[in-house]
């Protein structure tokens, strides 16, 4: 082989092993390029973790009142229905009571007798006290007509006020009987025929009529929905009024986390019946016994109510009492340390986080890892505040 091949050869050789190192090299350095992109550093720092709780119940006025019967007797008519919005001062129904038909013509008869002995015995111990004055009668015979026009004093004032308590019932003006003699019978029958054949039921407050609660029965004081003929009684729930200016609900919290719901804690309420619109509310109340029964379930369950104070009309518009709502209640804990949940790796069954230290050189530190979002895992320990986390 000649000289000049050698040296091609040897030139050749050299060309060869030039450009499979810089091919290297490049490979190399786009694994490094790309090793880079892939981590990243944060610096961990304390934060506020947030837990978004989620529970469901139905809605109702924000304040009811309630509608009783103020005496015993039978459904005459009735002149709202359930669930329509009634203003203060509607009427409501119409009772006809036998009872207090009763009880009117007893206080009126006791009132006009112990009326008539008042009069009676005021002019007669007058009398008796000019008698004593101009010294014709003992003092004893004043002391007993003193003492016996007391007695009339007293009886009369008592027939008064429980004809008064009588009248009230039935909405007569009590001026129109005490004035009124034991000669006046015909009077007091008309008096009796107007009102008590109707005692009129009108609505105390402005909101929505609802039904009364609980059940119908014998020895029970609240029924269900009324009807024309309905016997009921003297203190009966005839129907509740709900206060719409705003909204209440309640519902059920499981023991695992009712320790973590308290007064005050702000609640979103939304619902399908009110798309996009959000509602806020407070928490006004947390029962501290169980539901009944709750417990045969597995977990006992405590009531929770909220409040929501007011409502846009426009959406009030289209909420109805009872219908469900979904009720966020978001619960903060005490800050923590928090990071990324691909930060943290599992390595012999020991939950490990790589820090880069002062020197710029990578470990992994074992941690202790507490509750998790969907994006974020909570540092007990093993990584403090300004530690540099590498992100795989």
């Amino acid at each position: 082989m000649s000289v000049s091949a050698r040296i091609f050869r040897s030139q050749l050789f050299v060309c060869i092993v030039l450009a499979c190192t810089f091919l290297l090299s490049s490979c190399h350095g786009k694994n490094k390029s790309k090793h880079a992109q892939k981590t990243q550093i944060i610096i961990a720092k304390s934060e506020t973790p947030v837990q978004r709780l989620y529970f469901t119940g139905t809605l109702s006025p924000i304040k009811t009142f309630a509608v009783v019967s103020p005496v015993a007797g039978n459904i005459a008519s009735l002149d709202f229905t359930y669930g329509e919005r009634i203003i203060a001062g509607q009427k409501l129904l119409v009772i006809d009571s036998k009872q207090l038909s009763d009880n009117y013509r007893k206080a009126v008869q006791d009132f006009l007798q112990k009326k008539q002995a008042y009069v009676t015995g005021k002019g007669t111990f007058a009398g008796t006290q000019a008698l004593f004055n101009a010294g014709v009668i003992a003092k004893n015979e004043f002391i007993t007509g003193q003492t016996q026009f007391d007695n009339q004093v007293l009886d009369y004032l008592q027939a008064k006020y429980a004809l008064e308590k009588v009248l009230r019932t039935a909405n007569i003006d009590s001026k129109k009987i005490e004035a009124l003699s034991l000669a006046d019978t015909d009077k007091v029958n008309a008096i009796l025929e107007t009102h008590f054949r109707h005692i009129e039921i009108t609505a105390p407050n402005a909101g929505v009529a609802l039904f009364p609660t609980g059940k119908k029965s014998d020895d029970s004081s609240s029924s269900g929905k009324l009807t024309v003929g309905d016997s009921i009684k003297d203190g009966q729930l005839l129907l509740s009024i709900g206060d719409l200016s705003g909204l209440a609900a309640t519902f059920d919290v499981s023991e695992v986390d009712i320790d973590r719901i308290h007064q005050n804690m702000d609640v979103i309420v939304s619902g399908n019946a009110f798309p996009g619109a959000h509602l806020k509310g407070y928490i006004s109340a947390v029962s501290v016994q169980a539901n009944l029964n709750s417990g045969e379930s597995g977990l006992s369950m405590f009531s929770v109510k909220i409040d929501i104070p007011s409502v846009d009309k426009k959406i009030m518009e289209k909420i109805r009492v009872g219908m469900t709502a979904k009720f966020e209640v978001d619960i903060q804990s005490s800050p923590r340390i928090m990071l990324p949940v691909n930060a943290v790796f599992e390595k012999n069954g020991q939950s490990m986080v790589t820090i880069m230290d002062a020197q710029g050189k990578q470990k992994t530190v074992p941690v202790i890892t507490g509750d998790t979002t969907p994006t974020q895992v909570v540092i007990i320990s093993g990584v403090k505040a300004g530690d540099k986390v590498v992100i795989p």
